[in-house]
């Protein structure tokens, strides 16, 4: 089984260590790893949630850093249950990739292109890349002298690659994305996800959000005035992702 990652990047330090989460989304649901490294201990939990509130399962783990590798030791169990897969190693890996941290971890399982079972690695993204980390390499978006559009090319090396823009916009105007092929997420100026209404029943009483869409998403209207940073990631290894299109309405 391959997963599919998730983007993503959080590393908050404290002064009684340093905590870090990361996240790999899978068909069968959400996979999570949080903990604290303190000097050369590393202590946390991995969690593994199906969508169902009920049946999440969270294992509780200790072990030692050495350099970027954790060696873990999971409380009454040698591997959490993350079937169809298996995991295969409890020796992770933490790796630098750009501006992004990674977790990477073993696992058995069956490969959808080749119809195989066989090892793999599935990279973990760091749960909540922060705006001003995000702003760094985001690149601003200009239109032309009358245009209310500007189309940009896109090229993805593969599904742990991000595209980071910015887009300075008024309050109250609309902002439309189209990215055909690309999960889209959105960083308002005051640094935290744009987060809209995926679902809601006939009366309006139950409601779910979500801060990432395929493919499209539009804003209106702008809750903010300022510089809005929009994170593009092909949504799959096979899309081919080629032009993202800005447009901006009053």
């Amino acid at each position: 089984m391959i997963l599919i990652l998730t983007l993503a990047s959080f590393t908050a330090v404290y002064a009684q260590g340093e905590s870090k989460c990361f996240q790999n989304q899978s068909l069968q649901g959400e996979n999570s790893v949080v903990f604290e490294v303190k000097g050369n201990e590393v202590s946390g939990t991995f969690s593994v949630d199906d969508g169902d509130i009920d049946s999440v399962k969270t294992y509780e783990f200790t072990g030692v850093r050495s350099g970027s590798v954790l060696r873990i030791k999971f409380d009454g169990v040698v591997f959490p249950d993350v079937a169809p897969s298996e995991m295969k190693s409890l020796n992770w890996t933490l790796l630098k990739i750009g501006d992004r941290e990674i977790l990477r971890i073993k696992f058995y399982g069956k490969n959808y292109k080749t119809n195989k079972y066989a090892d793999y690695f599935a990279d973990f993204e760091s749960c909540k890349p922060s705006y001003a980390t995000l702003l760094k390499t985001a690149k601003v978006v200009q239109f032309a002298k009358g245009k209310t559009s500007a189309n940009v090319p896109l090229f993805f090396k593969d599904t742990n690659d991000r595209k980071i823009f910015s887009v300075n916009i008024r309050k109250g105007q609309i902002l439309k994305i189209d990215a055909v092929g690309c999960k889209v997420s959105v960083h308002l100026p005051s640094g935290k996800h744009y987060e809209f209404v995926e679902w809601e029943n006939e009366n309006g009483t139950e409601k779910s959000f979500t801060s990432t869409t395929i493919d499209e998403l539009e804003i209106k209207p702008i809750p903010q005035t300022g510089n809005y940073l929009i994170v593009l990631q092909k949504m799959a290894e096979e899309a081919r992702p080629s032009t993202v299109t800005f447009k901006i309405t009053n």
